[in-house]
């Protein structure tokens, strides 16, 4: 019976090795060499450094010398939007470049008088105000628009504004 059950035990065995992947060699194996990435990590491709690049920068002009931390920025934009033209004649700032980029009928001196003249029949004496100086800007020689300026701070109450425009409109 032993001899019936060696050749078996040998016939499981060969059938056994078949199966079994083979062994590689020790020097190639990378858990005998100690350079095993473990599965849990994930590497991480990291690209080379980027070239250097010179950045230059341009600051926006201030009409005040002043630094920013010691302004009041509100009442010095207040002051140059009330003296933008005398300040573009001196040279002291740039005239606005982005006119070309507004609308044609916000440039249009007939379409902005017509707009204050519905902002001052809707009660809108500011906005008619700031209508009628767009158009003048636009076209001085709008008399029309001075006077109807004149109305809308007469109604604002702004006797020496309107004393001022109803000057120049004569």
């Amino acid at each position: 019976a032993a001899a019936t059950l060696a050749p078996a035990a040998a016939a499981a065995a060969a059938v056994a090795a078949a199966r079994a992947p083979p062994k590689a060699d020790i020097f190639e194996d990378e858990e005998a060499s100690g350079d095993e990435v473990e599965s849990d990590e994930e590497v991480e491709y990291v690209p080379p450094p980027r070239e250097t690049v010179k950045a230059t920068y341009t600051f926006t002009e201030r009409a005040f010398p002043t630094p920013l931390r010691e302004s009041k920025v509100a009442e010095e934009d207040a002051w140059v939007q009330r003296n933008r033209k005398g300040l573009i004649a001196r040279g002291r700032i740039k005239p606005n470049k982005n006119d070309e980029a507004r609308d044609i009928s916000e440039r249009d001196p007939v379409w902005l008088k017509g707009r204050g003249d519905d902002f001052f029949r809707a009660g809108d004496y500011r906005g008619a105000v700031n209508a009628y100086s767009a158009a003048l800007d636009a076209d001085p020689a709008m008399l029309a628009c001075l006077a109807n300026r004149a109305a809308c701070h007469l109604q604002l109450k702004m006797l020496d504004e309107c004393a001022a425009d109803c000057a120049a409109a004569l």
